[in-house]
This record gives C-alpha cells, sequence and structure tokens, in this order.
C-alpha cells in the first residue's frame, strides 16, 4: 500500500471520508496492512457451582438487612468475598447480588493480576469496580484501555512510559534518590516485577530468560512518603547527597522549594509530577530522554473494557491508519520527524514543531484510544493512512466509486 502524497489525492480522500458512512468508514481501516490484529476479547467468568460442598457455617444471616451485607462485601477483597460466598447459601446470594459478579464478567483476570504482582495494598471490591468504570487516564486525561494495579487507575500506554512517576525503582535506586531508611522503605511496599532483572528495570526493556522476577518500589508512592518526610523535592536532594558523600553540612539543614536539575537520573526521579497533566502538555520537549530508558509500568497492567454504566460497554478504538504508517516498508523511523509542512498539514501537525518532537506525536498517535466519534473525526483530518486506505478501496471499486 502507498501512503498518499499529492495534495490533490488527499483532498480526494478527505471528501470521500467525509462522505462515508461512520460504519463503512470504521470497516475500511479496521483490517490495514502491516498490522497485526488486536485481540482485546473479554473473558467471560463462570458462575458459582451451584453443586458445591458448605463446609463452614456463618449462622442465620438472613437476620441481617441485605443492605448491609452487601455493604460489607463491598469492603472486602475479591478473595475474601468468594470465601465468604462459600460459607453458606445466604453468603453465595448477598455475593452474588454484590459487585463480585460484575468483576468476575468484565475483568475477570483482575484478582490473578492483583495476586502476581504482590501487591501490598489489599484493593476492595468497590474499588476494582471503581476502576473498571473509570474512562480517562490519570496524567493526561484520555480514554486509556489499561488499569495501572499499582495505583487501581487508568492510565494509558503512552503515560505509563512518558512519565517517571509511574516508573519503579529497586531497592538501591530508590534508596539512592530518595534517601529513605529501610523501615519506611518496607512501610512503602514492594511490588514484584515477573520477568525482569534489577538491571534491566531502568537499562532497558529486555525481560531475561528463565528469570522470575525482582522486587521494585514505584516512584509515585515512594516520592509521596519523602515528601512527607523531608517538606521538599530539594531538601531530598540534600539528604541523599549527605548519605552518598557522607558529608554533614549545617547548611543542607535550610528547606529549599526549588527543585534541582541536572543530569542524574535520581534529579529526574525527584523531579516528577504527581499532579495530572494536561493533554497540551504531553509533547513538550521536557520528557524527551525517556526514549534513552524503560519503564515497567506495562508488567504491572492489565487491558479492562470501560463500563461506566452498569452493563453498557463503552467501546474505544486505537487507530490502524497510524499503526500502519508506522510499519510500512517504506516509512523510515529515524527520518519520520522530517516532515515538510504541507505533510505536517495534513496530519494536523504544528509547523513550529521540531523533528524529535514530531516524531515523538507520530509514534504514538497508535497507543491514543478514541470513541467512535472520536476515531471518525481522527480519519477525516488527521490520519494520513486511514486515508491512504480509504482511496485505495474506494479507487479498486471502480473511477465511478471515488466520485471525481
Amino acid at each position: 500500500m502507498q501512503f498518499l502524497s499529492d495534495p490533490v489525492t488527499v483532498a480526494k480522500a478527505k471528501s470521500m471520508a467525509k462522505s462515508m458512512d461512520p460504519v463503512t468508514l470504521l470497516h475500511i481501516t479496521a483490517t490495514p496492512e502491516y498490522a497485526e490484529p488486536i485481540d482485546r476479547t473479554v473473558e467471560i467468568g463462570k458462575p458459582l457451582d451451584p453443586d458445591i460442598r458448605f463446609e463452614n457455617d456463618l449462622g442465620n444471616l438472613n437476620r441481617f438487612p441485605l443492605e448491609i451485607l452487601l455493604e460489607i462485601v463491598e469492603h472486602l477483597d475479591v478473595a475474601s468475598a468468594m470465601d465468604f460466598s462459600m460459607a453458606n447459601r445466604m453468603a453465595r446470594h448477598v455475593v452474588a447480588r454484590s459487585s463480585v459478579t460484575f468483576i468476575k464478567k468484565w475483568a475477570p483476570k483482575l484478582p490473578r493480576d492483583l495476586w502476581l504482582a504482590r501487591i501490598p495494598r489489599r484493593f476492595a471490591v468497590w474499588e476494582l469496580k471503581e476502576a473498571i468504570r473509570s474512562k480517562h487516564c490519570i496524567s493526561c486525561g484520555q480514554l486509556a484501555c489499561s488499569i495501572w494495579l499499582v495505583e487501581m487507575v487508568r492510565c494509558c500506554v503512552q503515560c505509563m512510559q512518558h512519565f517517571p512517576a509511574n516508573w519503579c525503582l529497586t531497592k538501591a535506586q530508590t534508596t539512592a534518590a530518595f534517601a529513605l531508611p529501610l523501615d519506611e522503605i518496607a512501610k512503602i511496599g514492594p511490588i514484584f516485577a515477573i520477568g525482569m532483572r534489577e538491571e534491566d528495570v531502568i537499562v532497558n526493556s529486555s525481560r531475561g530468560k528463565d528469570v522470575l522476577g525482582c522486587w521494585v518500589y514505584p516512584i509515585r508512592r515512594t516520592l509521596a512518603r519523602a515528601m512527607e518526610l523531608y517538606g521538599s523535592r530539594e531538601a531530598i536532594k540534600t539528604a541523599a547527597q549527605q548519605i552518598r558523600t557522607g558529608i554533614q553540612d549545617p547548611r543542607f539543614a535550610v528547606v529549599q522549594n526549588s527543585v534541582s536539575v541536572s543530569e542524574f537520573d535520581c534529579d529526574k526521579f525527584r523531579a516528577a509530577r504527581l499532579e495530572p497533566l494536561t493533554p497540551a502538555q504531553l509533547y513538550s520537549g521536557e520528557f524527551r530522554h525517556v526514549w534513552a530508558l524503560s519503564s515497567i509500568a506495562n508488567g504491572n497492567a492489565i487491558c479492562a473494557p470501560i463500563v461506566p454504566h452498569a452493563q453498557k460497554q463503552l467501546f474505544i478504538y486505537a487507530c490502524r491508519g497510524c499503526v500502519a504508517l508506522l510499519r510500512h516498508p517504506s516509512v523510515v523511523h529515524p527520518h519520520l520527524g522530517s516532515f515538510d509542512d504541507e505533510t505536517k498539514r495534513w496530519l494536523n501537525i504544528d509547523q513550529s514543531r521540531t523533528a524529535n518532537e514530531t516524531y515523538f506525536e507520530v509514534c504514538w498517535r497508535p497507543y491514543r484510544m478514541r470513541s467512535i466519534d472520536g476515531m471518525v473525526e481522527h480519519i477525516q483530518t488527521e490520519c494520513l493512512g486511514g486515508l491512504s486506505m480509504i482511496y485505495k478501496k474506494r479507487a479498486a471499486s471502480g473511477p465511478d466509486a471515488t466520485g471525481f
């Protein structure tokens, strides 16, 4: 498939896209060349076995109002709620009426993934339900299909790889960066990165062969605890320098509010943003160094559907046209950012952006999730890969199908 490069052809393709039915438009761009299909099917959980033998007895639960029993189950974790359902028939009926059924239907692998990651915090049933019902990323506010298990919030792939606050560090790196004693680090609680070595946490993203994993600490939680102890980021850096050098200087006792920035990775971790960012800050040049690092946050996230209401799922899509643009053999990745002004205008990219910023934005477009209306608007205005597929499909149908 050849991508459009003529202004007249691009204008024709945009006219075709705007005149097409949204269902037909999404069907054409659903299976592009050079793009592997993405399986996002939801596994439906199995109901409880009615022939199971109950060994424990909690007494007569009929004396309690159903609302009180449901409130108790909502504040249990999933494992405890399932154990409670094995007590007697009344307990089984209460659990079936609670949010556990909602979790088993839409995210049946969520409790198992929490157990594999060894998350120290035991999330309640209502917290898991609210995470499934949430729609937007905690950092950028865009639609996200991934749930970050560390904090049980929605976080898109872009933000998990882009912002240092969503990364994890080993115990040695945590001590060097945040100057926390061992008892405070133990209170934070580590998580288990499956298949990762300690040297692979920040150096590269490769997974070792026959490696069980390593224990790591989330930067967001660790930085929040260090801010409570020291009061400012500059004080954290001062304490870390004292531990590293062993020099006790009275001047270091003065707490400053400024954030020190240097070439060391520890300063980057201490300067991580904990507050949500606006979409306008996504492509700033401040975080371009992320391409030299890696994040294991994706290993502690699962793909779960968005169910904002009772049983109605919100369908979101990733643009296959942007994926096809990146995987096309004629596209050379190091030169992606060196588009001319005309091509930037077709892609709806600000012409004042540098080559690195343009490269960053084009590479992250396949990971952005959109609703049906947002996807149709994206294809009609700024997706060069989708417009090329539409023009090729209509041109193959005959000259009369194009309308020109």
